[in-house]
């Protein structure tokens, strides 16, 4: 369960208390009988016990996902840096080569365990692969790598291409994992500054991806 599933879950089961309270009040001091709020009340712990453990089940799940999500994570920092250790070699190696096409192949496969693909209709549409830049890596990045001329111009472009392309996939695992700032960070950079209104506007910027999921206004991939 991702994040933004969880929050507006949570969103709605404290809406829906808000709800039987306002509706509690109401019997109570309202105009209906009393014998409607005797009702309400004998069943106020099923209605309140049915969204709580709708709540634990849905921690749970999101517990789960996070561990899955973690280890799919790992892989692609795997990926990311023997590609990049391949990219500063000076010639070929097939033991790098096999070893890579492996290991992309594995972590595309990964992906479709904790990712859907967009637009997908089980049994009727397959829809589009989420990541299509890992994609892009297994048929033309590492091919193009394998077989080019591996002087030190050549790699470096071939590498800056790939670092595009994995910063495009990692802020997708990065705004979903669970993290926070280092208690006791250490750094020889100052940190900046925030105006308050610059603060409050990052706040809602923060807020805004938790309900909507929208981590950044960029266009289109290519």
């Amino acid at each position: 369960m991702t994040r933004i599933i969880l929050n507006r879950t949570i969103c709605a089961v404290v809406l829906f208390y808000i709800l039987c309270l306002i509706l509690a009040a109401y019997l109570k001091l309202g105009t209906a009988t009393q014998d409607y709020y005797t009702l309400f009340k004998d069943l106020l712990p099923i209605i309140f016990a049915i969204p709580a453990a709708y709540l634990v089940f849905c921690f749970q799940r999101r517990n789960e996902y996070l561990k899955a999500l973690r280890s799919v994570y790992s892989l692609l920092v795997q990926v990311n840096t023997e590609f990049t250790e391949y990219s500063y070699c000076t010639q070929k190696s097939d033991d790098k080569y096999y070893k890579l096409k492996s290991c992309i192949s594995k972590v595309i496969e990964e992906i479709r365990s904790v990712y859907e693909n967009i637009d997908e209709v089980f049994g009727a549409k397959e829809g589009l692969y989420p990541f299509e830049p890992l994609k892009e890596m297994y048929h033309e990045d590492l091919e193009e790598l394998h077989n080019g001329d591996f002087t030190e111009m050549t790699n470096l472009l071939i590498r800056q291409k790939h670092y595009k392309k994995w910063k495009l996939i990692r802020i997708n695992f990065i705004v979903e994992l669970e993290r926070a700032q280092a208690a006791f960070p250490i750094t020889k950079y100052e940190r900046d500054k925030i105006a308050l209104t610059k603060r409050v506007k990052l706040k809602l910027y923060k807020y805004r991806y938790a309900f909507t999921g929208r981590v950044h206004d960029a266009a289109t991939y290519g």
